[in-house]
């Protein structure tokens, strides 16, 4: 009764001031609550572990652990805030932040008045408001959010929750435990039925794992993915073809086909916006490493066997182009002929071409300059070149019709131009004769024509040129009447030549017995068989002394040996024909100044005689007097030396030279002597 009378009064305060001055709810039963049984009660917030419905997050935390404290109140210290809580600005996880209510006060969260705050977890302090005293009557009334059943028409749902029943405490003041757990959006924690994310919850989404090629994915604020950074970037199946990730869309090959990709055939389709070349495939393409005859030559590093060799090269690197074609650039053409002169060289290659390099004052080289060259270069643009000789300053060549040309020193004429003019660039010889065989010596020149008549032109002074009067012949003269010759080789003062029943004779000089008559004698104007045999099938005249080959292989050498190039293994000079060692099987044979060097089947290549040079290809500058292998290849085809260096051809086309090369007459770029083979460059 007193407790009514007191209400009463109030109420009638009330109705006459319209203001409310109790400062709390008076309890509606005397029950005292007692904290620390370990069970909530009235009046407490928590009690023990017993935290009734409250958790961090319905005090308005993002997360953490609730406790409670001995005097029964909530203990939030371990309650986690949000990032920007306490920041001043209101975020839309924050009731309120520092003095910013968000335009909130007692009266708009239902109370009677009083003074709202903000907490520590940036969540409404409503301990300063002022609620109803008749709270439990089942009817909302002075300030309460709810009484009882009346919840003034609120719903979790209308509250932004996802489901759940939202009711009412025994303190009139709303119950949301339910819609928490059935979450809402921002609370950064995502509900799969509702949401695909929730703030910076992403749920491990991405634009890639979404099949975007890129972007950055983001949750807009009805926490549904925004995916417009990753529609920029695009994926597979958009429509549009994105070139940094995709060949192809649907059916837009972007006018590719099998035959534009390298195949040989086949129908190009588009797989997850890649080429699909499955059918392509069947018909092959460049570059998947098999031939397919009916298109390519070759494909990738597979020839199907074949080299630059095969294909009638020196053994150099074959390759294949991008349309599987072989590509022969790298391989060069053979060597077919090959000349030394006094510190230059002169070859011609199968394709015709003729080239030269070396020492070039007298205008040696052929290329209408005085210039010295250290590698081959190409002497005109001919191509119709068979074989070169070389003298002392001067060089000569047939061509594939049998026209001589030479070039460069003219003094005594032995360019057979009809006058001493030297000559930059190859001259035909004069009288239009076609020749089989022409050798040069050191200042005369000499050539068997068609008809098997001897002429020769130049230098006479030792009757070298074949003539008994002459001292110097600036045009071709025939050698005697004879028209059985078929091969020549001009010494330096001395030729010798075979006949076609292959008789040796040699005329001029035969002072240290190079003509091999038997006895050292004066100058021979006319030829003069070689003495005691017969059936020679080479012949190379040198300085000083020859060298000739009989149809059995057997090796022969005579003449001067102050050096021990006879072979003989001393230096007796001898003026018959003396057998070099017991060997047979020689095949070719070149001798020079005081140097003489031969192949033996099946292409070892021996040289002798004077190596101060290293022009006989030991390794080494020491004379021999016998024959010595050169390295240990076996491919050796033919030889030529002539003054202090030697170059010899191989089966393959390749050439290598070795000894002096102060003028660059080796030909391999540079002008350092070499005392093995070294191969001659060429472009």
């Amino acid at each position: 009764m007193k407790h009514l009378v007191l209400i009463t009064a109030l109420l009638s305060l009330s109705a006459c001031h319209s203001v409310l001055t109790i400062s709390d709810r008076i309890p509606e039963q005397e029950t005292v609550p007692v904290c620390g049984n370990g069970t909530l009660e009235e009046g407490e917030s928590c009690d023990g572990t017993d935290l009734g419905v409250n958790t961090c997050i319905s005090e308005g935390y993002i997360g953490g652990v609730l406790a409670c404290s001995d005097s029964c109140a909530l203990v939030r210290t371990g309650c986690t805030l949000t990032a920007s809580c306490g920041d001043g600005v209101l975020d839309a996880q924050e009731s309120c932040d520092g003095t910013d209510l968000g335009g909130a006060s007692c009266e708009s969260l239902g109370y009677m008045g009083g003074d709202l705050g903000c907490g520590d977890s940036c969540q409404f302090d409503r301990s300063g408001c002022l609620v109803s005293e008749t709270c439990g009557n089942g009817v909302r009334e002075f300030g309460e959010q709810c009484d009882g059943e009346d919840l003034n028409a609120q719903t979790c749902a209308g509250n932004g929750y996802y489901g759940g029943t939202l009711s009412c405490r025994s303190d009139c003041t709303y119950d949301d435990t339910e819609c928490l757990a059935a979450g809402r959006c921002g609370d950064e924690l995502i509900q799969p039925e509702e949401e695909s994310c929730d703030g910076a919850n992403l749920g491990g989404a991405s634009c890639e794992s979404l099949g975007y090629y890129a972007g950055d994915l983001s949750c807009d604020q009805g926490c549904e993915l925004d995916l417009s950074e990753c529609a920029w970037y695009g994926r597979c199946g958009d429509g549009t073809i994105q070139n940094a990730y995709e060949e192809c869309e649907g059916s837009d090959l972007q006018g590719e086909t099998c035959l534009s990709l390298g195949y040989h055939g086949g129908v190009l389709a588009c797989d997850a916006c890649g080429y699909d070349r499955s059918d392509c495939e069947t018909y092959g393409a460049c570059g998947d490493g098999l031939i397919d005859t009916d298109y390519e030559e070759c494909d990738g590093a597979n020839f199907d066997g074949l080299t630059c060799t095969d294909l009638g090269y020196q053994p150099d690197e074959l390759s294949c182009d991008d349309t599987c074609q072989l590509d022969t650039s790298l391989c060069k053409r053979p060597w077919i002929s090959v000349a030394t002169g006094y510190s230059f060289a002169c070859g011609v290659r199968d394709d015709g071409t003729l080239w030269c390099w070396g020492r070039n004052d007298r205008y040696q080289l052929g290329l209408g300059d005085t210039t010295t060259r250290n590698e081959p270069v190409q002497v005109g643009t001919g191509t119709q070149w068979a074989e070169v000789t070389a003298g002392y300053e001067h060089a000569c060549a047939l061509q594939t019709s049998g026209s001589a040309y030479c070039w460069g020193e003219n003094s005594y004429g032995q360019l057979g131009t009809g006058a001493n003019t030297d000559r930059q660039t190859p001259t035909a010889v004069n009288a239009v004769n076609y020749y089989t065989s022409i050798s040069a010596g050191w200042y005369h020149t000499c050539a068997v024509q068609v008809d098997g008549t001897l002429w020769c032109w130049g230098s006479n002074s030792d009757s070298q040129a074949g003539q008994s009067f002459l001292s110097e012949i600036v045009d071709p003269q025939q050698v005697g009447t004879a028209m059985d010759w078929k091969s020549v080789s001009a010494g330096a003062y001395h030729t010798c030549a075979r006949t076609l029943t292959n008789m040796l004779s040699c005329f001029g000089d035969n002072s240290d017995g190079q003509c091999g008559t038997g006895s050292p004698s004066s100058d021979f104007p006319d030829p003069e068989f070689v003495v005691g045999h017969l059936d020679w099938v080479w012949v190379s005249a040198g300085t000083d002394h020859t060298c000739g080959l009989k149809s059995d292989g057997t090796l022969w050498c005579w003449g001067q040996n102050n050096q021990g190039q006879l072979g003989t293994g001393n230096y007796s000079d001898q003026y018959s024909p003396t057998q070099v060692g017991a060997a047979t099987g020689w095949t070719s044979l070149t001798t020079g100044m005081q140097v003489s060097c031969a192949t033996q089947s099946p292409g070892a290549l021996y040289c002798w005689g004077d190596n101060g040079y290293g022009q006989l290809g030991t390794g080494d500058t020491t004379d021999r007097t016998s024959p010595t292998q050169v390295g240990t290849r076996t491919d050796w085809l033919r030889p030529a030396t002539q003054f202090t260096s030697t170059c010899a051809l191989t089966s393959s086309g390749e050439l290598h030279c070795f000894g002096y090369n102060i003028y660059g007459q080796l030909g391999i770029g540079t002008t350092t002597t070499q005392t093995t083979p070294a191969r001659v460059t060429v472009p």
